[in-house]
This record gives C-alpha cells, sequence and structure tokens, in this order.
C-alpha cells in the first residue's frame, strides 16, 4: 500500500542548519510529501507567528534535526512544546528526531529523551535516511487497522491489558505505573510470566496496544533490567517495526547511563546504523 500524496512533514530547525534542512525538503518532495519549511513558506510581510501556527496545525508528522544550535533555538523549542501535545491528543508519533552533531543522547530534551533519536551525516545520504523513515511511518499508519491481520501467535493477554490499560502515549508516569505492577509479579525464581506476555505485544498490529506496550516494557526494564534477556532485547531490536527498534534503542540508552555492563554493544552498533 503507498502513502497518500500531499501528507505535511515539519521540518523544524535551527538557522544554522537551514542548508540541511532545506535539503531535506527537497528529498520529501521527491517522495510526493509537502514539506514544511519556513524560509519557503513564509513571505515578505507574513504574520511569521500565524504561517508557523498553521503549518503545525496541519502537519502529519514533525521532523526535528537535532544540533547544539537547534538545542539553543527557542523557536526548535515551541514547535517541540507543540508537536508533544499534539502527539498526546491523537496518542500516535509525530516526532521524529534526527541528530546530526556530537550532541549526545543525555541532552536531548524530555520529550524525545526515550526515542530512537537517529544520527545522520548532514548530507544527502543523511536526506535520504529521512526520508525513508517517513514513509515508513507513513505508510504503517494508512493501513487500516481492522484489515489488518495480527501475527500468528500473538494473543491478547487479560492481566497485561488490566495493568496497561492506563497507558498513554508521551505520560511516562502511568507506564512507570503499570511496569511497578508487573515488576511485583517476579516470582522466586526471578521469571516473570507477565512481562513474558507483555513483550509479546510488540508483535501487535493494534496502535493502541503497542502504544500502551512499549513504554512499559521500556519502564520494566529500566526498574529491573535483570527481567530482560539478551534474546528478549534482541527481538525488539530486529523487529519489523520502527517503533519498536526504537524502544530497543531506549533501552540500551537507559542501560549505558546507568547499567554500562549491560548493554550489549554489538546490539546496540546494530541499531545505530540508520536502516
Amino acid at each position: 500500500m503507498t502513502i497518500r500524496k500531499g501528507n505535511k512533514i515539519f521540518i523544524s530547525h535551527s538557522g544554522h542548519d537551514k542548508a540541511f534542512a532545506i535539503l531535506v525538503a527537497e528529498r520529501l518532495r521527491a517522495g510526493d510529501m509537502d514539506a514544511w519549511i519556513d524560509t519557503q513558506r513564509i513571505l515578505v510581510g507574513d504574520d511569521i507567528l500565524g504561517q508557523i501556527g498553521d503549518g503545525l496545525a496541519t502537519m502529519d508528522l514533525l521532523i526535528l534535526i537535532v544540533s547544539q544550535s537547534a538545542l539553543q533555538s527557542e523557536w526548535v523549542r515551541r514547535e517541540l512544546a507543540y508537536a508533544t501535545t499534539r502527539e498526546v491528543e491523537r496518542t500516535e508519533t509525530l516526532i521524529l528526531p534526527f541528530i546530526i552533531d556530537q550532541t549526545a543522547f543525555a541532552e536531548l530534551p524530555w520529550q524525545i529523551a526515550s526515542r530512537n533519536g537517529r544520527r545522520i551525516e548532514p548530507n544527502q545520504a543523511g536526506a535520504t535516511s529521512i526520508a525513508e523513515a517517513v514513509k515508513e511511518v507513513l505508510t504503517r499508519r494508512v493501513q487500516p487497522r481492522m484489515l489488518q491481520p495480527s501475527p500468528v501467535g500473538f494473543t491478547r493477554d487479560p492481566r497485561v491489558d488490566q495493568l496497561t490499560k492506563n497507558v498513554r502515549l508521551g505520560d511516562y508516569p502511568s507506564a512507570e505505573r503499570a511496569a511497578i505492577a508487573i515488576v511485583k509479579e517476579t516470582d522466586s525464581n526471578g521469571r516473570n510470566a507477565v512481562f513474558e506476555k507483555l513483550l509479546d505485544y510488540q508483535d501487535t498490529d493494534d496502535e493502541d496496544l503497542l502504544w500502551q506496550a512499549l513504554p512499559t516494557i521500556e519502564s520494566v526494564a529500566e526498574l529491573a533490567p535483570s527481567l530482560v534477556s539478551r534474546h528478549q532485547l534482541g527481538r525488539l531490536a530486529s523487529h519489523r517495526n520502527f517503533s519498536v527498534r526504537s524502544t530497543a534503542a531506549a533501552i540500551c540508552h537507559d542501560w549505558a547511563l546507568n547499567f554500562p555492563q549491560l548493554v550489549p554493544i554489538d546490539m546496540l552498533l546494530k541499531l545505530a546504523v540508520p536502516e
């Protein structure tokens, strides 16, 4: 299934990264997507705030070009804050961050700190990588939810459904509460059957279930890393779904900060390479 022509992609960037932002816009348009970039949409005499507000209000996705300059930009901060609010309201991914300099993951704004902030070069190859990632997200979004069969072997679990029912996209405290309840299910042998069932939710094609499961999985990994085996992390890291792979990257990032000895370097290197 192809994506709808004319999807509006807002490119949030600093003035210092303008040349690369224009390159990204050109690559998106080559793929029949409508790239919104300020210098090409705001004319002399236009209301700057009004034009940017219209662009944000009608966007399908926001590409965040991350750099030290962008992190210091008040415009970028405002655009990110608005997009975060819309993510929570729509309960779907809107912000795709791409790091183009040596900015450390620990420096990322809290809204995207747990995501797979893909590191790319600010060149033609990097612009192509962004366009391909955008296309993947949009293609997945337009697939009719009711027509998507769940992968063979996936079944919902009543206990998991009950514990994760209040988890909302972007609401990390709700995911942490669910994770605490799940960690409590660990038996005396260190096995947690509920968490094992939760991991199966990475294979659901129901986006609501997926967005309840992924932040909860990440929170469990942070609270009780011993529950996540190398095999389980590898399953996340090699998943067909970009958001699931992003969760694996976020877990590796959390562990690198708090439990560096647990990070499987070979898996981390695989996740760091754009696909």
